[in-house]
């Protein structure tokens, strides 16, 4: 009897953990215009740059900040062209040692190759540096040595997915390739991992979508072969985070699908917990606490320690971006609200 009664307890408390609220969200400030796949960048003084994607089905080139101490957002500098980005992917903004902001490819009615900064101390943007060609939805990833790697993508203008890939180098403001990929990768994700190499995995190309993977090493400028994922795997349904102990994540199958771990020590991908909410977006970031938050229409978190994914809020939208704020809370913004694009923001705080 008190064995049949410490197991039930024992059940009881491991549902309570699984399915228990984790965190707060509370509503922000909206945005100046409703926006989806729009780029974030986290900026030196704690702000948060918004920037270009489709608004009313136009792409704009506008942009604001989001002050975490007003909770609102103002205007700034718009960018020198229109441009909107994998919101959800590894083609986000990328914010540079200097304090500038790097936004490079995307599309508007055409990929792109052109590249820009913004200045926060003058809130405008400047031309830098273009890529050798037209990238939409590549890899962005900064090197521990301040530069970028972007790598694939797909250019409509040749209709062909890339296989190459360059490095941004803000020293000099310009791109350099480096070595390419064994197949093209559209819309594939990526990870640091702690000894810095670059895991790019999944992505689609013009046969199927993928679920090998490769490693990038800054060091020789070369990629590498690695194991396969389990399944195949693009954006906007999935997503990579390094956890602390420098294994990576793999999210985003869906309601009732394993999610897997990459082990970087033998290259292999291996079944993990099984997700328990659907993902109608999955952007993820890595939270002071050690947990992963997955945020969008439907968000939760992952615990590594005891790997369950517990509910975090009901969002207000998918396909939105969300962005680690300096305290720690996490910044969700925009996306698409059951069928219009929303202008709506709020601010998820993590258990401590």
């Amino acid at each position: 009897m008190k064995a049949t009664f410490a197991v039930c307890a024992l059940l009881l408390l491991i549902s309570i953990s699984v399915f228990a609220q984790s965190g707060t969200f509370t509503m922000t400030g909206n945005m100046t215009i409703p926006r989806v796949q729009h780029g974030v960048a986290l900026l030196p003084g704690g702000q948060v740059l918004v920037v270009g994607g489709v608004s009313n089905y136009a792409y704009v080139s506008s942009a604001e900040i989001y002050n975490a101490a007003t909770g609102r957002f103002t205007v700034t500098g718009s960018m020198l062209a229109a441009r909107s980005f994998c919101a959800l992917g590894g083609m986000q903004p990328v914010t540079l040692a200097s304090g500038k902001v790097l936004v490079a490819g995307g599309f508007a009615g055409q990929t792109l190759s052109s590249s820009e900064l913004y200045d926060p101390a003058t809130g405008t943007f400047s031309a830098t540096g273009s890529m050798s060609t037209e990238r939409w939805c590549p890899t962005m990833t900064q090197l521990g040595n301040g530069k970028v790697l972007v790598a694939g993508g797909y250019s409509s203008q040749k209709n062909k997915y890339q296989s190459s890939a360059e490095i941004y180098d803000p020293a000099t403001g310009t791109f350099t390739a480096t070595g390419s990929m064994s197949e093209g990768r559209d819309s594939a994700m990526a990870a640091v991992l702690q000894d810095g190499r670059v895991l790019i995995a999944g992505g689609v190309n013009s046969v199927s979508q993928l679920k090998s993977a490769e490693i990038y090493d800054p060091n020789s400028g070369t990629f590498s072969g690695t194991g396969d994922m389990h399944a195949v795997h693009a954006y906007p349904f999935f997503a990579l985070t390094t956890l602390r102990n420098g294994k990576v994540l793999r999210t985003g199958e869906g309601f009732g699908q394993p999610t897997e771990i990459y082990d970087p020590a033998t290259g292999v991908f291996s079944l993990s917990a099984v997700e328990t909410f659907p993902d109608y977006a999955n952007v993820t970031l890595l939270l002071k606490n050690g947990q992963v938050l997955i945020a969008g229409y439907n968000s939760y978190v992952y615990t590594p320690s005891i790997s369950p994914f517990a509910n975090a809020y009901k969002g207000f939208a998918s396909y939105n971006s969300a962005i680690m704020l300096s305290n720690g809370s996490v910044l969700v913004c925009g996306g698409l609200n059951a069928g219009p694009y929303s202008d709506q923001a709020g601010i998820y705080t993590p258990e401590h």
